[in-house]
């Protein structure tokens, strides 16, 4: 039977956060309007008393990440071609909670009345800057949103300093030093929105491997421009309300984007270090010196998407995608909202 790949329901509202659930300290952005207003009122206020806010308590939602069912236990996952695949590390880095009406972010329209106005009152957010690692058990808490009505928020990913304050249970500087030179040795530069590293084996045969991805990456697959999963929620005064990052990471080893269509098959990506020097590492390298269009079949496997631009080079312009630029592309799947595939969009409102 082939391995489900759509995530698990997400848990019960007011569920109480686990032992893992801590994280590093919330760390406010740079003053905004509201709060640069709210300065100046009390600077020119000082020695008398504010009146009392009248306004309803908001409602708040809670935003949690955790690993897909049986990641954080080190179950494996088999294949279907027989490979078991076993998650050593699965580094996600989360830079917090954005409201989604604020300095033009709805520019979609997702959340506007008829009118052009805003169906959500925003009081405030969160946010909960860090690296966490998913293949270990437990919960961890991403952030607070804070509103009433029809409210839109996003959650972002990479775009973190190379500092101990980000560093969530587990994860070492040392170790996020070394990922981040290697993203620097592929051209790229930064702390990445996902690392994924493991070992498959089969028989008598053993790969390991471990691929950094950039925001970029993890959302080019849906075709958005934004580094960010969007949540809806209605928000009544008072109520409170979870909200699910699950990650997927077997999902970079699908053979199709269409999730009704798609297999696991790590063969392929083993055949790769065979091709190369053959030291039981896959090496992106070794992947994209492999052409797309060997492996795509008839049936769509490992078909690029007509409505995803091809690659490009910052030399030559587009050219014909890798098997990594494949791997690369599904990494736009790896992070569920809501029980949904992030190409899915945001849930109706609650």
């Amino acid at each position: 039977t082939p391995p489900t790949l759509a995530p698990r329901p997400a848990p019960p509202r007011n569920r109480a956060p686990g032992p893992r659930a801590s994280a590093p300290a919330a760390r406010g952005r740079a003053p905004g309007p509201r709060a640069l207003a709210l300065a100046a009122v009390l600077a020119l206020g000082a020695g008398r008393c504010l009146p009392d806010d009248e306004r309803p308590p908001p409602g708040v939602v809670t935003v949690w990440l955790e690993g897909a069912e049986g990641l954080g236990a080190g179950a494996p996952v088999v294949t279907d071609d027989g490979w078991s695949i076993t998650f050593e590390r699965v580094l996600v880095a989360s830079s917090g909670v954005e409201d989604r009406e604020e300095e033009g972010a709805d520019e979609d329209g997702l959340f506007a009345s008829d009118d052009g106005g805003p169906l959500c009152a925003y009081y405030y957010e969160t946010e909960m800057r860090a690296i966490y690692d998913v293949a270990a058990p437990g919960r961890w808490l991403l952030g607070h949103f804070g509103g009433l009505g029809e409210c839109g928020f996003d959650v972002e990913w990479g775009r973190l300093g190379l500092s101990p304050d980000v560093l969530g249970p587990g994860v070492s500087i040392d170790e996020v030093r070394r990922i981040v030179a290697g993203v620097a040795a592929a051209g790229g530069r930064g702390v990445p929105a996902l690392y994924v590293a493991g070992v498959a084996t089969k028989g008598d045969r053993r790969k390991s491997f471990a691929w950094p991805f950039s925001p970029r990456s993890i959302f080019g697959a849906c075709g958005r421009g934004r580094d960010a999963l969007t949540f809806r929620r209605q928000l009544d005064a008072g109520s409170a309300h979870d909200a699910l990052v699950t990650v997927h990471p077997e999902w970079l080893f699908a053979d199709a984007v269409d999730p009704a269509k798609a297999r696991l098959r790590f063969g392929p990506v083993a055949d790769a270090d065979d091709r190369g020097d053959g030291d039981g590492d896959v090496a992106r390298a070794e992947l994209e010196d492999f052409a797309l269009s060997v492996l795509a079949g008839g049936d769509g496997t490992y078909a690029w998407p007509d409505d995803v631009p091809q690659p490009i080079d910052p030399v030559s312009g587009p050219r014909k995608p890798s098997h990594f630029d494949f791997i690369n592309l599904q990494a736009g799947h790896v992070l569920h909202h809501d029980g949904r595939d992030p190409c899915a969009g945001p849930a109706p409102a609650e």
